[in-house]
């Protein structure tokens, strides 16, 4: 397993092929969705290193901060979350679908099999890049902002290495990133941990599936509310000019907020319950898509989803007094 994760024709097939499964028929939608918003995640990250690059006008960047328009783009960094939904969703129904072929019969040993299953399957490609950015990545272009910029992450690389191959690199030496972007890796495999474990005890007692989702749901964004307010922190991720100059590496909200586990828990739970939700309305042959306010609902989140980024701007225009409830609320359920 761990050479052919290196095949160039064994990964171009699996990326090109179609599943002919009528899973994989019905949920192909997903695909769209990774599409759209990997798009959004890439002009994201392009805006973000333009951002840092040499200005005569600061002020106008400054000012696009203030402009309520830039919500949109500013406040992007919510489109993390969906890939923690999908994550959810999708693991919630492979998982039962695969329970129900074993006719439930899954037990807890089932959970470090998945997960070194998993490791195994993630870790070479993410080691190699590892490798990559502590070697040659800097030698592939030149220039004062290349150098610093590759030349600090190859000194990380070197030095924290091994928090990315335990995957706690979201929390130990976080302010010193090998492969930045790695943190996400780091809160899906731990979130992904949990679910499993709870996965396997709703099928061993399905009396308890209403009982356990509640608990875990409710503790999902509880926690990150009482973090925001014990934490003084505001109740969204204001992006500064500052935390930018330095790709975000030592902005206290970043770290603090965004990267950790306990703060991306909800809404990766909340795609779990909307996979056993899958789950049960196939098992009842029922097809939402069939019904009109379903239908009205989910035309509405198209417009909905950019409007929902737009109250964050009222904390970049006001300094609020910390810490508060409502922003902790705020925080929890944006």
């Amino acid at each position: 397993m761990v050479l052919v994760s290196f095949s160039i024709q064994r990964n171009w097939y699996r990326l090109t092929s179609r599943s002919s499964s009528e899973m994989h028929q019905k949920l192909r939608f997903f695909q769209a969705l990774r599409f759209l918003t990997m798009t959004l995640v890439v002009f994201g990250h392009a805006v973000l290193l333009l951002v840092i690059t040499p200005t005569s006008h600061p002020e106008k960047l400054e000012m696009l901060m203030h402009d309520i328009g830039s919500m949109i783009l500013t406040n992007g960094v919510q489109i993390t979350q969906t890939f923690l939904a999908m994550s959810g969703t999708l693991l919630a129904i492979q998982f039962l679908d695969f329970a129900e072929q074993r006719n439930g019969r899954v037990g807890f040993l089932y959970v470090p099999m998945a997960i070194v299953i998993r490791y195994i399957r993630l870790t070479p490609v993410y080691a190699f890049v590892m490798l990559f950015h502590a070697t040659w990545l800097s030698k592939l272009q030149v220039g004062p902002l290349w150098r610093w910029g590759s030349e600090t992450e190859q000194a990380y690389c070197r030095r924290n290495w091994w928090t990315n191959l335990l995957y706690i690199n979201n929390y130990v030496r976080a302010d010193q990133p090998c492969v930045q972007q790695g943190w996400y890796l780091g809160a899906e495999f731990q979130i992904f941990i949990i679910a499993m474990i709870m996965l396997v005890t709703i099928v061993k007692f399905p009396r308890l599936k209403i009982a356990i989702l509640a608990v875990v749901l409710t503790a999902a964004y509880t926690v990150p509310a009482i973090f925001i307010y014990y934490q003084n922190l505001d109740g969204t991720f204001v992006i500064t000019l500052e935390a930018q100059r330095y790709i975000l590496w030592f902005d206290r909200y970043y770290l603090q907020a965004y990267i950790p586990t306990h703060v991306n828990f909800g809404n990766y739970m909340l795609g779990v319950l909307t996979g056993l939700i899958y789950v049960e309305l196939r098992k009842r042959s029922i097809n939402l898509a069939n019904n009109r306010t379903f239908r009205i609902v989910w035309y509405l989140n198209f417009l909905l989803t950019p409007l929902s980024m737009l109250p964050s701007y009222m904390f970049y225009v006001n300094e609020f007094d910390k810490p508060s409830v409502w922003m902790a609320v705020y925080f929890a359920v944006s």
